[in-house]
């Protein structure tokens, strides 16, 4: 059966009641078929150019595409200005810059005693899991919080303190 447009299709099968027509030559940010079928097309990623009228078109479908950016969920594969999707095996370690941290008290060489409170802030551009605290070569003790961090010391005599990270289970640990 050929119907002349969509809203002919619609009355007469009750299907495609959301569907839209656009223009794949403009709605596609890459759109390489080099022929008629049959040949071998390369690799294509379908993903909607802003202005598309795919982008926003969508319905709502709960816990499958309600992660959408714009006022609706897109039509297609692929959410338009959202990252791309990893399918397949991901590397272990993507994430490659190491967290920072920084000890902002007690100041480097400073004499204290008795309970010294020592505090720092700590970054990561993905999670820390925690941030640890030794003395020498001391078991480590978990500070509390790990943006901004902190954790009491009881400690005679001369210390060193440092601050191993324990970044999230993707990113190198640093100190």
């Amino acid at each position: 059966m050929h119907y002349p447009d969509l809203p002919s299709l619609r009355a007469a099968s009750g299907q495609e009641q959301h569907g839209i027509r656009f223009d794949h030559n403009t709605c596609f940010t890459t759109f390489n078929v080099p022929g008629q079928s049959p040949t071998s097309t390369p690799a294509q990623l379908m993903t909607l150019n802003p202005g598309c009228a795919a982008v926003d078109a969508g319905v709502i479908l709960p816990n499958i595409n309600d992660g959408f950016l714009g006022s609706a969920p897109d039509l297609g594969p692929y959410e338009s200005g959202a990252p791309l999707p990893i399918y397949g095996p991901r590397p272990l370690n993507s994430d490659t810059t190491p967290p920072t941290v920084a000890i902002t008290a007690p100041l480097s060489g400073a004499s204290v005693f008795g309970a010294v409170p020592v505090a720092g802030t700590a970054a990561d551009n993905v999670a820390l899991a925690r941030v640890e605290v030794l003395v020498d070569s001391g078991a480590p003790q978990t500070a509390s919080g790990t943006i901004l961090w902190s954790l009491t010391l009881n400690t005679l005599g001369c210390r060193t303190v440092r601050t191993p990270l324990r970044p999230g289970p993707s990113t190198p640990p640093a100190t």
